[in-house]
């Protein structure tokens, strides 16, 4: 078996992105970020994470393991990984077996050693009204596209970190705001020129971040304090929120969904709000409809809202883990899911719902490591930046 190094942290409120070392005698050691943690994760002593750019797929795996397999050990069992996991866990090319054990429980979890490239793109940020998309690299590179006829702008020397939500754009005054986890903190770059607008390097450990077109404000969640929303003409802070975890915004940003102690939706056009019950601790993704708002819960399934009384219309429950990635179609009243619910490639299924919840087409594709849906065009885009029409994936049925 072969021996591993993996570093343990004593203190989880303080690690943020922390950098281990992972290696063994078949394999040389290399440097990772570590994600930040979950709340969940604040009252345990000792943890041990496995690195980030590393997917996993709970009990999906079906090669066996070999005597040159390393053994993870994880510290406490309980704590849940699907619940860390942003992207969608699949096995591509080069990708290596693991095994995780937990040393409480004896128990194992599958994964996958994925040696990421540096301009292999796995974040990618959709603007409002879905016709420009942000992507960035696990390098720190990021580039801007047109959605309807594919132009790329490479933007370097951008202040930007993988590892969270950390891109956002503005496609009206064709603004970019990025963030790192260290040292150049919070900024702002025309898309055009790629010139400096302005800069926050005060601002640090940032973790998600959203425009909101209607007030003009930037939106930024931070690790260990509260969130503060920035003008995002010049940078200059309001008033912090506290507990404010996460926000989502429609086309218009008429609409507003703000995870705090509850999830509130809000209707800024009425003056109204409706909280909405939780199906899980966090919010993957939100697709705004015709009347009503779609949510996909981390672990949990998607469910459609009515806007004006927050009462469930239809639920979806996927088939795997969740639904990576929620957007609406082409018509403003049907939602794309992008689930992976098979154990053999292609791995992932695309489906259409209707305004009721049913099923109208479905494709089964491989959609790759990184990928989004694209809100009212019916397209994806995946790591190699290309952008390719949900029908043309696969055999749609």
């Amino acid at each position: 078996m072969t021996r591993e190094r993996v570093a343990r942290v004593a203190n989880p409120r303080i690690c943020g992105e922390k950098w281990i070392s992972v290696g063994g005698r078949s394999r040389p050691g290399r440097l990772e970020r570590l994600p930040h943690w979950r709340p969940e994760c604040r009252n345990s002593r000792r943890l041990e994470r496995f690195v980030e750019p590393i997917p996993f797929c709970a009990g999906k795996m079906s090669a066996a393991p070999s005597a040159r397999t390393p053994t993870l050990h994880f510290l406490p069992s309980r704590i849940s990984f699907l619940q860390s996991i942003r992207h969608c866990p699949n096995f591509p090319n080069g990708s290596k077996p693991a095994r995780m054990e937990s040393k409480a429980t004896n128990r194992s979890i599958w994964s996958v050693l994925t040696h990421m490239d540096k301009e292999d793109y796995r974040e990618f940020a959709v603007s409002n009204d879905g016709s420009h998309v942000a992507a960035g690299s696990s390098g720190g590179e990021v580039c801007v596209l047109r959605v309807s006829d594919g132009w790329r702008r490479s933007l370097p020397g951008v202040s930007y970190s993988s590892g969270g939500k950390r891109l956002t754009i503005d496609s009206r005054s064709k603004r970019l705001f990025s963030g790192a986890y260290h040292n150049t903190g919070i900024a702002a770059y025309d898309i055009d020129t790629g010139n400096l607008i302005w800069q926050r390097r005060d601002l640090k450990k940032l973790q998600d971040i959203n425009f909101d077109s209607r007030e003009d404000v930037l939106y930024c969640a931070f690790e260990g304090r509260a969130s503060r929303p920035l003008n995002a003409k010049n940078g200059r802070e309001r008033r912090p929120i506290r507990g404010l975890k996460g926000f989502h915004f429609s086309s218009d940003s008429s609409i507003a969904v703000f995870e705090l102690g509850e999830v509130k939706v809000e209707d800024r056009s009425s003056g109204t709000s409706q909280v909405l019950k939780r199906e899980s601790w966090a919010i993957l993704d939100v697709a705004f409809a015709l009347n009503v708002v779609v949510v996909s819960w981390v672990g949990g399934p998607v469910v459609s809202y009515l806007l004006k009384t927050g009462k469930e219309v239809w639920r979806y429950p996927p088939e795997g883990t969740h639904a990576f990635s929620i957007a609406p179609s082409s018509d403003g009243e049907s939602v794309w899911i992008a689930e992976q619910p098979f154990k053999e490639p292609p791995w992932h299924r695309i489906r259409l719902l209707s305004n009721f919840g049913r099923v109208l087409r479905e494709t089964r594709c491989a959609l790759g490591h990184s990928f989004r849906l694209l809100p009212n065009c019916d397209k994806v885009i995946r790591a190699d930046l290309n952008i390719v029409a949900i029908d043309a994936l696969g055999a749609s049925t």
